[in-house]
């Protein structure tokens, strides 16, 4: 059971990812979410697309089976300004470190890291807090901290106040 320490760095890290998705959400960026093909994935990917379409943000989502070479190269191609990972790519680090082409990555995983994550990736994944992502807390409970994080940035997009981030909130009742 993880103590209050790791609680409060897991949830100060979930600031620090929020940030990155705020900041692009303020420039107007373009988004690529990808997520991996499976329940958890799929309920991650529909809770970061309802968040995004709430923030006005331009975004594609693509699910995939697993991350290789041609995939991270089409996502460069496409020339996104950030690219978000939920429910998959802590197991792809060195891929990601030296394939994917955006402005900004952010990865939201339970999946155990395989590796470092580079300059321009911000991670959050419950491993590296000592909370076990494989019977603690899904993806979908990683993806939603960061995203509770990010109210003000998706408000001052011109949505309601009382249609924020918030109305997606899932508890964590593992903790």
């Amino acid at each position: 059971m993880p103590g209050d320490g790791q609680r409060g760095a897991f949830l100060e890290r979930a600031k620090e990812t929020a940030e990155v998705i705020r900041k692009h959400l303020q420039a107007d960026s373009t988004f690529t979410a990808i997520s991996h093909n499976d329940a958890d994935g799929l309920s991650s990917a529909g809770i970061m697309s309802a968040a995004l379409t709430r923030a006005y943000a331009r975004f594609k989502v693509r699910i995939v089976e697993e991350l290789r070479e041609d995939i991270v190269d089409e996502i460069s191609a496409g020339k996104p300004d950030i690219v978000i990972f939920t429910d998959i790519g802590s197991g792809y680090s060195e891929l990601l470190n030296s394939r994917l082409e955006a402005k900004d990555v952010v990865v939201l995983d339970h999946h155990p890291p395989d590796g470092k994550a580079g300059p321009k990736i911000a991670q959050l994944n419950p491993h590296e807090f000592g909370i076990d992502g494989a019977t603690m807390i899904s993806a979908a409970l990683v993806i939603t901290p960061a995203l509770e994080a990010t109210p003000s940035a998706i408000a001052s997009r011109g949505d309601e106040p009382h249609v924020q981030c918030s109305r997606i909130r899932l508890r964590m009742n593992t903790w």
